[in-house]
């Protein structure tokens, strides 16, 4: 019995060297500009009318300081990894319970949203960023999270088994964000051109179904949804995919304004390469020339 205490004790000991370990080696935190998301959402210092919700690709590519809606205030809360699962959890989780209800949502979309494998952000994930009543709130009244998955983020642990790339790893393309660009929740990427192969991804009829119970939710709440498709590098034309049917049956349906800036309105832009770090992603300079071409369009629509 002495030895099972002694052991635990020698665990619990290592746990907490690995966890101040890694915060010591890594000398910026890789979730600042996530943390300041959850900030806005507590601290509602923007307040924003218009936000803007999806995923990395909207993250990097939507500047609200482009962007002119009569003067309302502007915030992209769009996260990686983001999808429509992740979208439903947090909406009605937590922002409809602490932020201004918004009068018009900017939904950036892709075609990754709708496959588990390559977009797998949870609500749990970021439980770190809670309030501690939401934390316990969530833990004791789960409702579809993982009790574990909460605990596990809640006490950093994620975070850290996630930064011990940066100390082991020669070469990563999750390198520490600049904060000090960081603007309403749009934070810039400028690095080289990261040839990455492109991906396919499978349609998760789950997925499917969550988008669209967002476009209800909303529509009921009577908030305008604009879709937005940000530019992928395509230095070719390619076929349309399957996404392109879905999104614009649903734009349709529920009478949405929607921009593919891969398809119908691809340009000069989607074939140069010094406007992304990769072929999903806008760079500094590709964000700045798209986020001034998708406001012009938006007062044109």
């Amino acid at each position: 019995m002495k030895q099972f205490f002694q052991n635990i004790i020698l665990f619990l000991i290592g746990l907490l060297v690995f966890i101040v370990g890694t915060d010591v080696l890594i000398d910026r935190n890789v979730h600042d500009f996530i943390e300041a998301k959850y900030e806005e959402i507590y601290e509602q210092k923007t307040n924003a009318e218009v936000v803007i919700i999806g995923a990395s690709r909207g993250m990097r590519a939507i500047n609200p300081a482009f962007l002119d809606f009569q003067g309302k205030p502007i915030y992209n809360f769009c996260y990686q990894g983001s999808n429509p699962e992740f979208t439903l959890m947090w909406y009605n989780k937590l922002f409809k319970e602490k932020y201004r209800k918004p009068s018009t949502i900017i939904y950036t979309i892709d075609w990754m949203m709708f496959d588990p494998a390559w977009l797998e952000r949870k609500f749990e994930h970021d439980s770190e960023f809670f309030s501690t009543q939401d934390f316990w709130t969530s833990f004791l009244r789960p409702d579809g999270l993982s009790r574990s998955d909460l605990l596990f983020n809640w006490l950093v642990l994620r975070k850290d088994v996630f930064n011990l790339q940066y100390v082991f790893s020669e070469k990563t393309n999750y390198l520490p964000d600049e904060m000090e660009k960081y603007d309403r929740g749009f934070i810039p990427r400028n690095d080289e051109f990261f040839r990455t192969p492109r991906k396919t991804a499978k349609f998760d009829s789950t997925r499917i179904r969550q988008f669209e119970e967002l476009l209800q939710q909303f529509q009921k709440e009577d908030i305008e949804v604009i879709l937005v498709q940000c530019p992928e590098f395509k230095p070719e034309e390619t076929k349309p995919n399957k996404m392109d049917s879905i999104i614009n049956q649903m734009a349709a349906q529920y009478d949405l304004k929607s921009f593919d800036y891969n398809e119908a309105l691809a340009g000069t832009l989607n074939q140069d390469k010094n406007n992304f770090f990769n072929w999903s992603h806008l760079n500094e300079k590709g964000a700045t020339r798209f986020s001034k071409q998708f406001n012009l369009d938006l007062k044109n629509r």
